[in-house]
Order: C-alpha cells, then sequence, then structure tokens
C-alpha cells in the first residue's frame, strides 16, 4: 500500500494545480481505471481523492463568488531599459486600481445554489409542477385543491411578487 502514495501525491498534486481526474492520472503515470480500483478498495485512499476534489469545488465558489460581488485589482505597468553594460533595468512606471463590476448572473447562479429555499426560481418550480401534472394525467389535477392551483397558475402567469405565492404559507382565500 504504501507504495502507492508517490503516485497518489503526484495526482493531488495535479488535482490541486487545477487538472481533472484523467489528467491528474497521466501525470502521476497511473492509468485511471486503476485509481478507481484502489478508491474502492480502501477508504482512506477515496477520502483523500475525494477531499482534493473538494478543495477543487472551493477554488471554483470562491472565484464565482468573487466575481458576482465584483472585485478590485492593481494593474503595474513596467518598462525595461538596457544600460550600457548591456543588463537590463525594469522600472514601473505606474500602477492603476481597476475595478470589475459585480455579474448579477453569477450572483444569480451562486445564490440559487447556495439557498435555493430562497433563491430558487419559484415561476420555473411552478411551470415545472404544472408540466408534471400535465404529463403524469389530468386526473392529478382534482387531488390539487382548486384554490392553491388557482394562485400556482396566476403566479406562474403573472410572475410578480403579489402576495398570491403558491404554497401552503399563504392563508389567503381565492374563490
Amino acid at each position: 500500500m504504501y507504495k502507492r502514495w508517490p503516485r497518489l501525491r503526484a495526482i493531488a498534486k495535479s488535482l490541486d494545480s487545477g487538472a481533472g481526474i484523467y489528467a491528474a492520472c497521466h501525470a502521476a503515470h497511473l492509468v485511471p481505471w486503476t485509481l478507481n480500483r484502489w478508491r474502492k478498495e480502501n477508504p482512506k485512499i477515496n477520502a483523500f481523492i475525494e477531499n482534493h476534489l473538494n478543495g477543487q469545488i472551493e477554488i471554483v465558489e470562491g472565484a464565482l463568488l468573487k466575481r458576482a460581488v465584483g472585485y478590485k485589482y492593481d494593474e503595474t505597468t513596467k518598462e525595461g531599459k538596457k544600460t550600457r553594460e548591456g543588463t537590463s533595468i525594469i522600472n514601473t512606471i505606474k500602477v492603476v486600481t481597476k475595478e470589475v463590476a459585480p455579474d448579477t448572473v453569477a450572483a444569480m447562479f451562486y445564490l440559487m445554489n447556495r439557498d435555493p429555499k430562497r433563491w430558487a426560481d419559484k415561476r420555473a418550480l411552478v411551470n415545472n409542477i404544472i408540466a408534471n401534472i400535465n404529463n403524469s394525467g389530468r386526473e392529478k389535477l382534482k387531488d390539487i385543491p382548486t384554490p392553491l392551483l388557482k394562485r400556482m397558475l396566476e403566479y406562474a402567469d403573472n410572475g410578480h411578487d403579489t402576495g398570491d405565492k403558491p404554497g401552503p404559507d399563504n392563508n389567503k382565500d381565492i374563490h
């Protein structure tokens, strides 16, 4: 088992640098199916690889959040000059702070996936419910109380927050 660890460390290093499983196995001179077999045989190896794969997810989540809220960075302009002796001298000319504006699509994607109870697209959910009912047959409609069905349809059609959201927490009575 200890013979595997140099290859596993090489795979981990590749995964940490952003490679996928196939490329990481290739870098460690290992066939991917061998790694799969090792992971099935040994829970410690599986946990080791999963830990590094989760590290990649955390990096992407951080980058997505950064893009969602916007960020600033410094751009440095440098200029090189040659001296009479032939050596190069690099001078910093200026440092400019640049700003990347927040990206609303990235923010929506982040919020909808991190907290779907609060940020799910309600109209899409209602439309999905209605599509499932239509696909499974009209007889399923009789199981849904009429006021709730009306609120669902109205909410799906209007798409605005009028307080007539479908759901058990809404006590409004529609006739």
